[in-house]
């Protein structure tokens, strides 16, 4: 799944509405947070680490041959 469909399900999860409301609650700017719903892929690792943190998603790595 992608990343920008996985954080909007768990806004909506957590009654997060939009970029604004997301920007509130991680400290990232809204612009940032805009980056990240769209999914566009130009963010920092440690923002997106940062905000996926405050919506309670753990990110794993794995190997490519591993899934």
């Amino acid at each position: 799944m992608e990343l920008n469909k996985v954080v909007k399900k768990a806004m909506i999860d957590l009654d997060i509405k939009g970029a604004k409301s997301l920007a509130d609650k991680t400290g990232l700017s809204k612009e940032k947070c805009f980056r990240l719903l769209k999914g566009d892929g130009s963010l920092r690792l440690d923002d997106v680490v940062l905000a996926l943190n405050v919506l309670g998603i753990k990110i794993k790595f794995v190997s490519k041959g591993e899934e």
